[in-house]
């Protein structure tokens, strides 16, 4: 309870973990988390407001599709990169690229290093990229960390 009134983020950055998070995240339902998955995160630019973003996408008109989000959470709790390429969405991501177009180049520069998925992380401005491998992120990480001096090598928390 005092942890949602500093952020949104904060009680689930307090719980960790692979979880569903409702409302403004004070809703939180733990996940099992049967694999790992290998990160690579970059900020490719300053960070954005999350008040400009929404009201960049209410300029922006409503978006074409939403994620399924039910079909990616499946793809995680089952442990499936396949289907979990297919399910990322942000509906946020528009709206923040037409304010920092450096975080459709970072995107596409994960994909171009063997990002099987790649997106931007909550309103922007911080983008990551999931490999198959420990070995691909690893070799991803070294090529991008000389582009972007925020570049990260990550990977999730396996539940036992």
């Amino acid at each position: 309870s005092i942890g949602v009134k500093l952020g949104a983020d904060v009680p689930f950055c307090l719980m960790g973990g692979l979880a569903h998070v409702r409302g403004i995240g004070e809703v939180i339902e733990p996940l099992p988390c049967p694999r790992i998955y290998h990160l690579v995160i970059i900020q490719p630019c300053r960070g954005l407001s999350t008040p400009q973003v929404f009201r960049t996408l209410d300029m922006l008109g409503k978006p074409a599709s939403r994620p399924d989000t039910q079909r990616a959470q499946e793809a995680l709790t089952g442990g499936s990169l396949a289907q979990l390429s297919t399910s990322l969405g942000n509906t946020l991501q528009p709206a923040a690229i037409s304010l920092r177009p450096q975080i459709r180049q970072a995107i596409a520069c994960l994909r171009e290093h063997g990002a099987r998925a790649a997106q931007m992380t909550g309103s922007g401005s911080a983008v990551f990229g999931v490999f198959a491998t420990a070995a691909a992120a690893r070799t991803a990480f070294t090529a991008l960390s000389r582009r972007y001096p925020r570049c990260y090598l990550a990977q999730t928390i396996q539940d036992r």
